[in-house]
């Protein structure tokens, strides 16, 4: 994924604008990894600003899926519908 996606133009611009990004080595930072029960990587956390849990996806996911998923969450769209309704209105 970090290959494939995570290098795409587009999704870096997008995270560089509008996110704070971090990457957890699960194996070397166990302590994070434990304290967001992180299994099944790849995983996506996104984390209010408080630290907690919004919502968060695991397994690989497509860069145009992924850039769905930030706006969804950069517009908190999903405050007023579900994930699968902001993908058909867009």
């Amino acid at each position: 994924m970090e290959k494939e996606v995570l290098s795409d133009k587009q999704i870096i611009e997008y995270l560089n604008d509008n996110f704070i990004s971090i990457k957890v080595d699960t194996e070397v930072d166990e302590k994070v990894a434990s304290e967001y029960k992180m299994r099944g990587l790849p995983a996506i956390y996104f984390l209010k600003e408080d630290s907690s849990v919004l919502n968060y996806r695991r397994g690989y996911v497509e860069a145009k899926e992924l850039l769905y998923m930030l706006k969804f969450v950069k517009t908190e769209s999903f405050k007023q519908m579900s994930y699968n309704d902001f993908i058909k209105q867009n």
